[in-house]
């Protein structure tokens, strides 16, 4: 885990697409040999892409806070409290031993909850990161229920079915290996996802068969991916199939960017959890989502990218699939080149706001941070009201 954290959270360079990328900024073949020779140097010093761990967002985050233009150094004179505790690290650190993780949490946040800049407004105005998925604080509800005003910000923000939300969450995306330093970084990566040949009409890239945890269970989690990989093995020529049951050179970050760069659309059927990085990954080569659970995208980040799910995703009920008569292919097949000309035209506007950008570039643009801030800042007015 510590060699994900470097960087600030960015994890290591990630040389192919870093020397791709040194391509892509020249504009010109002649560029290769020079990308080459530079590759451990220059190349990745200014490069946008690295190996970025999924549950990275608390490092991230902090990170960007403590270089915020906005940051104050007199907490009396703040209008927002961010508070650095890794809570998702502190989990995986603690996996197994929940008392220990109990113990450490209310060491560290009995002080916070008793300090005057908490009790003024009664932490309204606090917030804080949790770099895992929701169902993984469920141990600990009294402490959710503690810290009820915060605002958490949550790659998963807890399923609706289980009482874990309290109404203070936004849904954040999962950190992608895309960390653009300005916003000519931004728009060169939207001009290749605009100009990118999807001769591929539909992939997915995951597990197939592995064993799930009860909470995939529950959602029938095996049954659909079965039942998926085998309506792509129905129709190889137009979907493409790329089982990660464990760490294979298929299963890389180039390779799979590659991959999602050459689909029109991306099945993305719920896992151990209802989201997954995937998604966010898939949205950031232009690839039309396809989800089969509401709690994938609809219910986590609908209102804070500001987005409807249906004008950048499919979503096909899961109790379709049950009939033998369901195909994928008659699926895709009726939705028509003018909608799905809309839906990607809408998820490149959409990149901006999924990726965290090296630092804060002010107005130039607004990357997922500063829209985090932003439903932060709409919390806090909301609870003063």
């Amino acid at each position: 885990m510590c060699d994900a954290l470097q960087n600030e959270g960015r994890g290591e360079p990630d040389a192919e697409l870093c020397r791709r990328e040194a391509l892509n900024r020249a504009g010109s073949k002649e560029a290769s040999a020079t990308a080459d020779s530079n590759a451990g140097s220059d190349v990745v010093v200014n490069c946008s892409w690295f190996r970025t761990n999924q549950f990275s967002l608390e490092v991230l985050l902090h990170h960007r806070l403590r270089g915020h233009p906005c940051r104050v150094g007199d907490p009396s004179e703040a209008q927002l409290y961010y508070v650095p505790f890794y809570t998702g690290l502190e989990i995986k650190r603690s996996w197994g031993n929940q008392a220990a993780a109990v113990d450490r949490f209310n060491r560290v946040l009995n002080p916070l909850v008793t300090s005057p800049y908490f009790q003024k407004r009664r932490g309204l105005d606090h917030f804080m990161a949790f770099g895992r998925m929701g169902m993984e604080f469920g141990f600990c509800h009294g402490f959710v229920t503690w810290l009820g005003n915060v605002t958490k910000l949550m790659i998963e923000a807890g399923w609706n079915q289980e009482g874990f939300r309290t109404g203070r969450e936004i849904g954040v995306p999962y950190p992608t290996g895309f960390h653009p330093a300005e916003l000519a970084d931004v728009n060169r990566h939207r001009r290749s996802v605009r100009g990118a040949a999807r001769d591929i009409l539909v992939s997915y890239a995951g597990a197939v068969g592995r064993p799930y945890g009860i909470w995939a269970q529950r959602f029938g989690t095996a049954q659909l991916r079965a039942r998926l990989a085998h309506e792509c093995e129905r129709m190889r020529d137009k979907c493409r199939l790329v089982v990660c049951d464990y760490v294979q050179d298929n299963c890389s970050p180039s390779a799979l960017h590659d991959l999602f760069m050459r689909s029109t659309f991306c099945l993305q059927p719920q896992g151990d959890s209802p989201t997954r990085r995937s998604t966010f990954d898939a949205l950031l080569a232009g690839c039309i989502p396809i989800f089969f659970h509401t709690d994938s995208f609809q219910s986590q980040y609908e209102e804070a990218l500001g987005v409807n799910a249906s004008e950048v995703s499919v979503f096909i009920a899961p109790e379709r699939l049950v009939s033998e008569s369901w195909s994928l292919y008659a699926e895709l097949e009726a939705i028509d080149e003018a909608r799905r000309k809309r839906m990607q035209s809408a998820i490149v506007d959409l990149v901006p706001r999924i990726v965290y950008g090296k630092e804060h570039v002010g107005s130039a643009w607004k990357d997922a941070v500063d829209i985090a801030l932003e439903g932060v800042m709409e919390k806090a007015a909301v609870g003063s009201r």
